[in-house]
């Protein structure tokens, strides 16, 4: 489990160690970090960094062309149901909550963010480091689906 905190504007990355946690060498943790660093990127930025972009960077081909349909139906005034700041499902995040990280399944993590917003992300790291974001669940809807289903 990683978490992720804020305080007076300086940003630590704490890593929470447990007797049943998984080893450095699994994938949840390569998962777990890369997510982190997304996170603190934008954090870092004071939230100027736009998480659709920092997303974009490491996503998909199909995950590309939805942000990119997101982007495009967001210009002419049309959010297709998704909230303006996909990382932390909101679309005024507050950027002081902290954030936990926690495996559900291979490939799939829940970021917790403060007490009740949550975000799925669908990660698939190689044993390189290499990683990439497949597809993000928002509310429970998949992100690729929803821009498919409700942006024209």
């Amino acid at each position: 489990m990683r978490k992720i905190y804020k305080y007076l504007g300086f940003l630590s990355v704490q890593l929470l160690c447990a007797a049943s946690a998984i080893s450095q060498e699994s994938g949840s943790n390569l998962q777990s970090d890369f997510l982190a660093k997304l996170y603190v990127t934008v954090l870092e930025s004071g939230g100027k960094a736009k998480s659709t972009d920092v997303v974009y960077g490491v996503a998909s081909s199909r995950l590309k062309d939805s942000l990119l349909k997101l982007e495009k139906s967001t210009r002419n005034g049309n959010s297709c149901g998704v909230k303006e700041n996909i990382m932390w499902n909101a679309d005024k995040p507050d950027f002081n909550q902290s954030i936990t990280f926690s495996e559900i399944t291979k490939n799939i993590l829940l970021a917790k963010i403060g007490e009740s917003e949550v975000v799925i992300w669908d990660v698939n790291c190689l044993s390189s480091g290499a990683c990439e974001i497949n597809d993000v669940y928002l509310d429970g809807d998949s992100l690729n689906k929803s821009v498919s289903k409700n942006c024209k």
